[in-house]
């Protein structure tokens, strides 16, 4: 079933009886996803939802427990009752470089703190994590959402915001989000050589099972080689690090023997004064 990443807020508009075309235009306005024509019956399904249990004498302004367990049932109470950190996300919405960010990092699955950190300092704001999991929940959740239906999402995201980017930060994870949106890394040649001996390690593994051809030998070829360089990345890096703790080794600081000179001597010298 496709379902969209703002699910929660448009059940919040289709509660206050926002028709199609206006579902599609406060999506826009807010910067968010749009609505494909592939969810023209995704709508019209949450609209069935929303109508099954509601109160025969429903109003969102109404605060019986009947009234309040349904809008909490489905999870939109506080985006029709907002406190401050609901309200606060408009902030975010408002500044469209701001929210790029914010996006690419809940794709990439950047750690809250440091995420809010990095946008608050880039674009003097002053937003919480609760803020950002608000945004999760309601506006921009990545849960449940298949690659191929993100894809689209991407490529019709108002703005014009690049695609390409979006989904990068989706399969790459974190650190090419940080990346992204400029958040430094303190990544050693180490690390990176490591992962790269794993991906060519699993690429051997998947090309021994190919057909015997000549294809399959220059891939098997390129791969042992690729191997072979890394090794040696890995060796001459151990042996530099080798050579320097050789060096600190030998280094020492020399011991000083002398005593300081009493204050008594120094104030008879003429060295001190009062």
């Amino acid at each position: 079933m496709i379902k969209h990443p703002s699910e929660l807020f448009i059940k919040h508009l289709l509660t206050l009886n926002f028709d199609d075309d206006a579902v599609k235009t406060s999506l826009k306005d807010f910067g968010l996803p749009p609505i494909l024509d592939t969810h023209v019956a995704y709508l019209n399904d949450l609209r069935i939802g929303l109508d099954a249990n509601k109160p025969k004498c429903f109003s969102i302004a109404d605060t019986s427990d009947e009234s309040v367990n349904y809008l909490k049932g489905h999870k939109i109470y506080n985006l029709l009752h907002p406190d401050a950190t609901v309200l606060s996300c408009v902030q975010v919405f408002d500044n469209p470089q701001a929210r790029r960010d914010l996006f690419m990092g809940i794709l990439g699955r950047i750690e809250e703190s440091q995420l809010i950190g990095h946008i608050n300092r880039k674009f003097s704001l002053d937003i919480s994590v609760r803020t950002l999991q608000i945004i999760k929940h309601y506006y921009f959740n990545s849960d449940g959402i298949s690659s191929e239906d993100w894809a689209e999402l991407f490529s019709n995201m108002p703005g014009g915001t690049d695609a390409t980017g979006f989904e990068s930060c989706l399969s790459g994870g974190a650190s090419v989000a940080s990346y992204r949106i400029g958040i430094e890394q303190n990544i050693t040649i180490r690390e990176v050589v490591k992962e790269a001996v794993t991906a060519l390690y699993v690429s051997l593994q998947e090309v021994k099972h190919w057909p015997a051809s000549s294809s399959k030998i220059k891939v098997l070829s390129d791969t042992v080689s690729a191997l072979a360089k890394a090794h040696a990345v890995m060796n001459t890096a151990d042996q530099e690090l080798a050579a320097v703790a050789s060096e600190l080794k030998q280094f020492k600081l020399a011991r000083n023997t002398n005593k300081p000179v009493s204050l008594d001597v120094l104030s008879k010298q003429g060295k001190v004064h009062a």
